[in-house]
């Protein structure tokens, strides 16, 4: 989507500017959510330090699940790179779709097929842990994030 007037960055200009903006942007929590704000600030070119009160990675976790608006986000890194390692670790769920059970009995009383997914726009379901590391190791040994714990 875009709007009049913008101008839409691609993948490569996202990753190969050098222009650095002097902003410094310091990130409290490596979770999902802090990594990927630390990603994306330093993709706009910031000076990002991410701090973590948890002494290491742990793959620990359940399932995780990413829709296409979060998968656009992963593709976005690494001309798609980092999308297809995620999605290496996924299971498809794609023929199961979203349903809804009954509590007392699992007769399913509403069946929401899944869209038909797109490289650019992956939906990825797997184990937190897994998926956290590829992001994990993403930010901090390819990026060159600083993550202190």
């Amino acid at each position: 989507m875009s709007f009049p007037g913008e101008k839409k960055a691609s993948t490569v200009d996202l990753l190969s500017s050098n222009a650095r903006t002097g902003i410094k942007v310091i990130i409290v929590g490596a979770g999902f959510g802090g990594l990927t704000a630390a990603i994306e600030c330093f993709h706009q070119g910031h000076d990002v330090e991410i701090y973590e009160s948890f002494p290491v990675l742990k793959t620990l976790g359940d399932i995780i699940s990413f829709g296409a608006n979060g998968g656009r986000i992963f593709y976005r890194w690494s001309n798609g790179k980092i999308a297809a390692k995620l999605k290496s670790l996924c299971i498809d769920l794609r023929d199961y779709g979203f349903r809804i059970h009954k509590w007392d009995t699992g007769e399913v009383v509403y069946h929401q097929k899944s869209p038909i997914p797109t490289v650019e726009a992956p939906v990825l379901n797997g184990h937190r842990g897994e998926l956290h590391k590829v992001v994990f190791e993403y930010a901090r040994d390819e990026l060159k994030i600083p993550i202190h714990v």
